[in-house]
């Protein structure tokens, strides 16, 4: 079985990395464009952003929905309830709201 020219296989892993590269081809495409991102602590907020949209990609989540609840209701939750910001703990409780009782 040969490899494709976008298909790396991991020797010690024996795995393929195609849903990886495929997920960072994005942020690779856009490097040059981050260079203007006004200061190094605004690519730290651009870096921060896109990584939590990659996670609601990889998770089925739609970024915008996931973005619009999250800012909306942030502003008033309280400090012990931040981790339920997380997309796979904010995925939980939406797939669970969705369960009929």
């Amino acid at each position: 079985m040969g490899l494709g020219t976008h298909e790396t296989c991991v020797p010690w892993q024996g795995t393929r990395n195609n849903a990886s590269e495929r997920s960072i081809k994005p942020m690779v495409l856009s490097r040059r464009n981050w260079l203007f991102a006004g200061s190094e602590e605004g690519g730290q907020t651009a870096a921060t952003i896109m990584s939590v949209i990659e996670t609601c990609k990889r998770l089925g989540i739609n970024p915008f929905e996931f973005l619009k609840d999250v800012l909306t209701r942030f502003p008033s939750a309280k400090t012990s309830q931040i981790d339920d910001f997380l997309p796979d703990r904010w995925l939980a409780q939406r797939q669970a709201q969705s369960q009929p009782t």
